[in-house]
């Protein structure tokens, strides 16, 4: 192994694996700024945002670079994915067995306080959601109302037809009658 490569891979052995918020919080307020978009605009946005404001590192050396998150070693979190299994292992993160990280309080603090945050959202969305499917449900309602009113009126309109027809028919016959009585 010639020495850069000596020294690259000694210097990954050497650093700690951490967690890095600076991608979820970019993501994070991006969704919040644009809350009325449809959630395909707010992730082309998040994803302009962080290209734009990502912190870029480039270690001596390097012939290869870019990362997803802001140091060497670091995992980014992705919250338009999920942070529910995150922010339930934050406590345990740095002692697993394989892949273990290290977590600032700072940062256990931030994931789960951007949890409680989504948590209030969805629980909005989904009261949203309800309402807008009760909307539904009660035009579909209306609309089977109107339709039934319609056939009744129409069944009762054919009633007040044949009622009329046979009026007619009667008024008809007596005319018909008197008509004959003064032929004779």
């Amino acid at each position: 192994m010639n020495g850069r490569l000596t020294r690259a891979k000694d210097t990954l052995l050497s650093t700690p694996a951490t967690l890095c918020p600076e991608r979820a919080r970019i993501y994070t307020r991006v969704y919040r700024d644009n809350e009325p978009l449809p959630v395909l605009r707010r992730r082309s946005l998040a994803l302009k945002q962080t290209l734009q404001e990502m912190t870029i590192y480039i270690e001596a050396e390097e012939l290869v670079v870019g990362n997803t998150a802001s140091r060497p070693k670091a995992a980014a979190i992705f919250p338009e994915y999920a942070v529910g299994g995150l922010e339930n292992e934050l406590e345990q993160i740095n002692l697993r067995a394989a892949e273990a990280y290290e977590a600032s309080g700072e940062v256990k603090e931030e994931v789960k306080e951007d949890k409680e945050e989504v948590k209030e959202e969805e629980k909005e969305e989904d009261k949203e959601e309800v309402k807008e499917q009760v909307k539904e449900k009660d035009k579909e309602e209306v609309k089977e109302v109107k339709e039934e009113t319609k056939e009744e009126v129409k069944e009762e309109d054919k009633e007040e037809v044949k009622e009329e027809d046979k009026e007619e028919d009667k008024v008809e016959s007596k005319e018909k009658v008197k008509d004959e009585d003064k032929d004779d």
